[in-house]
């Protein structure tokens, strides 16, 4: 607890974008908790869940789906709904894959300020040595923060990659496991609406 923090701290020092649909406030597992490591990133990922799924699917203009039908074709209607599920999947979720992820990074960054800050504890009673050696610290952190960049460099390009590949065979099939919630009239739903349903499916 001495080197956690709640969810509203991490967020506030992690100098990275708000979500860009946060219009409601969940209750988020231990957000009043002050929690690192694990912890913190199993909060995150309840979180990251919270947030996709209170993405309502956005409005669609007759001049989108003129152009996922193309001039005149009135027989690939399927088709055109996947065309237009897919780029309106990447504009609106890919944004929050790239927030999760460097709010990853933060929390990992973050583990390696409380290990050195054990470190000068402990041996504030022996040796010593890292607390006359700051430079060797500071090229260790960031070699460190290298480390961690490069790992969520990696894993954007592949989640985005698994993505692209999730996105592009729509199976409409994979929607008969939401049957059992209430009827959804998802294009005339207020804030209160998307609460309900979204908390209906975080107890699912």
């Amino acid at each position: 607890e001495i080197y956690g923090m709640t969810l509203a701290d991490e967020k506030m020092n992690c100098n990275t974008s708000n979500w860009p649909s946060e219009r409601i406030q969940f209750s988020i597992e231990n957000s009043d908790l002050s929690l690192y490591g694990g912890a913190a990133y199993e909060r995150l990922l309840n979180e990251f869940e919270y947030i996709a799924h209170s993405i309502e699917f956005p409005e669609t203009s007759r001049s989108e789906v003129a152009s996922a039908l193309g001039f005149g074709n009135t027989s690939g209607f399927e088709s055109a709904a996947n065309d237009i599920v897919q780029l309106k999947a990447k504009k609106h979720l890919v944004p929050l894959i790239n927030i999760v992820l460097r709010r990853c990074s933060y929390i990992m960054n973050h583990l390696f300020d409380i290990a050195i800050n054990v470190l000068l504890i402990e041996e504030a009673t022996t040796f010593g040595i890292l607390a006359r050696y700051d430079s060797f610290v500071a090229e260790l952190k960031n070699i460190f923060k290298n480390f961690v960049n490069t790992t969520m460099k990696d894993c954007e390009e592949k989640s985005l990659d698994d993505f692209i590949a999730f996105t592009s065979i729509m199976d409409w099939n994979m929607l008969a496991g939401l049957a059992n919630l209430k009827d959804y009239d998802y294009l005339n739903c207020t804030l209160e609406d998307t609460r309900i349903r979204v908390e209906e499916l975080m107890d699912l």
